[in-house]
């Protein structure tokens, strides 16, 4: 009786039956394979029976490519779809559903996609397994033999002159971020709350809430999306992206939508990237986006529109706050409360924001990014931490970049350290060559001597707070570092 049931309902709303003969998908000619896409497209933007009449196409890929990507069977698009089934017509029916699994079989053949598992595909991971390890100390410790492994100069060699302090910053700033297998657990690209009570829904890569931009004109936006899969550019994607954030303008930054916004921007240029990756046959660059996109003030966009969506993701989550419409709370916090799912949010988008932004051009708060990012590693939640020995790394990388009187040191060195004494070692390592690194810098480049009256103050209490941290790790070279930090204050005595 039970597969009647949902033989009915899944049949509701369309006079045909869904279940046609399964297509022999690998032996069609590129023709038929072409149809099957172009009708499984129209379905695909069909109104569906929830959240105003969204189409699949306003939480997914243009045209469902990460369904092909990911290994989304045909029962799990019956499933998923079933509740977007309505009985009126114009509305998404089950036949529609069918045309939807034909074209997501036809993509995969057409580009020759493998798909990926989706209990274990997080885009933009590193394939290293380190977060296999369940503890966070275990993986800490697995990135510090990696970097090692890497031979990297700041985990071994200690800065004591100026030429290892411009080694050291040398070889940091040729390091491509993504070369490095951190430990820190990023998101599927789909938790789906029905397969067990391990899942999460809101951790995911697929908005929850259709972006269905104000004055919506399917007209333009399903226009945008053919030009962009008619040449999936960087640059098409850009005017994609440039239009959503037009036409959705006025979404509070701390509220449910705007988040989902954000996610949905963020979901476009993650399937953008494993597109490039299946037509180019070969990983393509992490370093395509964001870009920092300059507008003039006729233009309409806005620096928030055009931000980084992850760090903005990230930076809404850390707030500890997420307006969500009731219908979406119950769907979603079946197994998980909305605020243990928050708590697990921010830390992985901020760390993925940092890795395609790592000079913060591309996002709104600048360097307070720096000391948000560095509290959300050294805090404890469901997904793991505190993450010393990686909030040190990022350190080293800030200083590196911006100097250290820039990036309110006082504000990002942390009040406590790991217990476990070879952690401990190796954290206090990191941070003091990151930290002599720069003062070394400093000294010699005569940063210290064009300090201004009114910039003096905060350049003293940055002082303080670096012989602070040496006092207090009390490492074989503290002698070294009080001396750098008088030789400092030497300097700027004489100004």
């Amino acid at each position: 009786m039970t597969w009647l049931i949902s033989l009915l309902f899944l049949t509701s709303g369309c006079n045909t039956t869904p279940y046609n003969p399964i297509p022999d998908f690998e032996n069609l000619s590129a023709g038929e394979l072409d149809l099957l896409i172009e009708t499984g497209l129209k379905a695909w933007r069909t109104k569906g029976l929830l959240d105003g009449g969204a189409t699949c196409a306003h939480c997914h890929a243009p045209d469902g490519f990460d369904l092909a990507y990911i290994d989304f069977t045909d029962f799990h698009i019956r499933r998923r779809g079933a509740m977007h089934v309505g009985k009126e017509i114009g509305e998404l029916n089950a036949s529609q559903l069918e045309d939807i699994i034909n074209m997501t079989h036809a993509i995969r053949v057409k580009y020759g996609i493998t798909p990926r598992n989706s209990s274990d595909f997080y885009p933009f991971q590193h394939e290293s397994r380190i977060t296999d390890i369940p503890l966070t100390e275990q993986r800490e410790l697995a990135f510090v033999s990696e970097m090692q492994k890497k031979g990297f100069r700041f985990t071994e060699k200690p800065v004591l002159d100026i030429e290892e302090a411009m080694l050291q910053k040398s070889e940091l700033s040729e390091t491509d971020l993504w070369s490095i297998p951190f430990g820190i657990e990023l998101m599927r690209w789909s938790e789906d709350p029905y397969y067990g009570k391990g899942s999460q829904g809101l951790l995911d890569w697929l908005p929850i809430l259709p972006v269905i931009p104000a004055e919506y004109s399917p007209a333009i936006f399903f226009a945008l999306h053919d030009e962009y899969l008619q040449w999936p550019t960087d640059k098409n994607l850009e005017k994609l992206l440039e239009y959503i954030s037009e036409v959705t303008a006025g979404l509070e930054p701390d509220d449910g939508n705007q988040f989902m916004y954000q996610k949905y921007r963020a979901m476009l240029i993650a399937q953008h990237w494993y597109r490039k990756s299946i037509l180019n046959h070969s990983a393509p660059s992490l370093k395509f986006w964001p870009k920092k996109i300059v507008q003039s003030n006729e233009s309409g966009f806005s620096d928030d529109d055009h931000r980084n969506p992850f760090w903005a993701m990230g930076e809404i989550a850390s707030k500890g706050e997420l307006y969500l419409p009731e219908s979406a709370l119950v769907r979603y916090t079946r197994f998980h409360s909305l605020s243990e799912q928050i708590d697990q949010m921010s830390l992985p988008w901020l760390w993925l924001g940092w890795l395609l932004d790592p000079g913060f051009e591309n996002t709104p708060c600048e360097l307070e990014c720096a000391k948000l990012l560095s509290a959300d590693l050294l805090k404890t939640s469901k997904k793991g931490g505190p993450y010393f020995i990686h909030q040190a790394f990022f350190v080293i990388k800030l200083i590196e970049r911006f100097g250290l009187k820039s990036i309110d040191i006082a504000g990002i060195l942390p009040v406590d350290f790991p217990s476990d004494p070879y952690y401990r070692q190796v954290y206090i390592k990191w941070i003091e060559n990151g930290l002599r690194m720069g003062l070394f810098i400093e000294l010699d480049e005569g940063a210290v001597r064009h300090q201004s009256t009114d910039n003096l103050a905060d350049y003293t209490k940055y002082l303080e707070a670096v012989e602070q941290f040496f006092l207090k790790a009390g490492s074989e070279y503290l002698d070294e570092n009080l001396q750098l930090i008088e030789d400092i204050r030497e300097k700027i005595s004489k100004n």
